[in-house]
């Protein structure tokens, strides 16, 4: 049962992280709450990294260059991700958004059919129309509203640009991770790897923009 209040605690955490950010955003404008999410977090990833080099530096020698395209393809996926998530909490209806989000598990199939050559089962293919159905009809929106007017309704275009991105950052992880464990990594170091360099690429890029912003000024 432990698994279950873990996932309850991160619920009630990712809850409280998206009204901060909602407060936030308009303090500190979109970019630079983006950012926030995972610039803590680097002098302890900088550490993990240190470990790996340390201790598995061969790891790294070993891994093919696609490895790093990948965590590379992943983390401008996160990032346009995150921006778009945090631009919703603008939105009056940002709580259609936060609905639509949750496609995010029937793109990742998708995605997983088309670049991983995963195969889907006619009933999952069922379920997933089943799913975009209910995701519609749950739709906090005006009851007088086509179908189409409700899928190009702000708030729904950024929510599905949120889902297909976190989508996205997952198939690019996946393909990192299993180049790490073809190199004999394992499941929790391939983990750690990709992690480690992605968001450390993440924060490259970050402050890449915020240098190139004070320049334009």
């Amino acid at each position: 049962m432990t698994w279950f209040y873990l996932t309850i605690l991160a619920v009630l955490f990712q809850t409280q992280r998206n009204l901060i950010q909602k407060n936030l955003r308009n303090k500190l404008g979109t970019v630079a709450v983006s950012w926030a999410r995972i610039f803590f977090i680097l002098p302890f990833l900088l550490m993990a990294l240190g470990f790996l080099l340390i201790n598995k530096a061969e790891l790294f020698s070993n891994i093919d260059n696609s490895f790093y395209i990948f965590c590379f393809g992943a983390a401008i996926a996160q990032i346009l991700g995150t921006l778009c998530l945090v631009e919703l909490f603008s939105c009056r209806n940002f709580v259609v958004g936060v609905t639509y989000m949750k496609t995010d598990t029937l793109q990742v199939a998708v995605l997983a059919a088309i670049f991983l050559s995963e195969s889907i089962p006619i009933l999952g293919i069922f379920a997933i129309f089943i799913s975009l159905i209910g995701i519609l009809l749950l739709t906090p929106l005006d009851k007088d509203l086509k179908i189409l007017d409700r899928i190009f309704h702000k708030s729904a275009i950024l929510g599905l640009a949120v889902g297909f991105f976190l989508a996205l950052t997952t198939i690019c992880m996946k393909k990192a991770m299993n180049l790490v464990e073809i190199q004999g990594g394992g499941k929790i170091l391939s983990v750690v790897t990709v992690f480690v360099i992605y968001v450390i690429m993440q924060n490259i890029l970050y402050i890449a923009y915020e240098n190139y912003r004070k320049n334009l000024r």
